[in-house]
């Protein structure tokens, strides 16, 4: 299962797809969920050796990651601070003796996603512009 997921991920994301699966394991190591971690670590190693096999297609082997793809990836990453921001922001709730701690906590990752979600909004307008030139260029 895991090695078909993990070729699963080279089609659609190509060399993408490793960073993708390290933030999964890394969340899974992160959470202690012994089972996601193992089948995480499994994916990463079927991944790795995808990436080395030299006898994939054409068709198979990695190609540039379409901007849909990178904003994916960016947005994930968004969420995940944001979901680490509200973690803070419940245990300040809960714990007189470290709330300021929590709350600065959360303000800091509630602005990394913040920060992250604009170069993420930039960058899309960027790929839209060199398209638009692109297109008229050609026209």
């Amino acid at each position: 299962m895991a090695a078909n997921f993990a070729r699963q991920l080279w089609l659609k994301l190509g060399s993408e797809a490793a960073p993708a699966v390290a933030l999964c394991l890394e969340e899974c190591r992160r959470l202690g969920d012994k089972p996601a971690t193992r089948f995480w670590e499994q994916v990463a190693v079927d991944l790795r050796a995808m990436m080395a096999d030299e006898a994939l297609s054409p068709c198979e082997r990695a190609t540039e990651l379409a901007p849909a793809t990178r904003t994916w990836l960016a947005m994930q990453r968004i969420e995940r601070y944001r979901f680490r921001a509200m973690q803070a922001e419940c245990k300040a709730a809960g714990s007189e003796a470290h709330r300021d701690e929590m709350l600065d906590m959360a303000a800091q990752w509630f602005d990394l996603a913040k920060q992250a979600e604009q170069l993420a909004k930039d960058a899309d307008l960027g790929d839209v512009r060199r398209n638009a030139r692109r297109i008229g260029a050609k026209g």
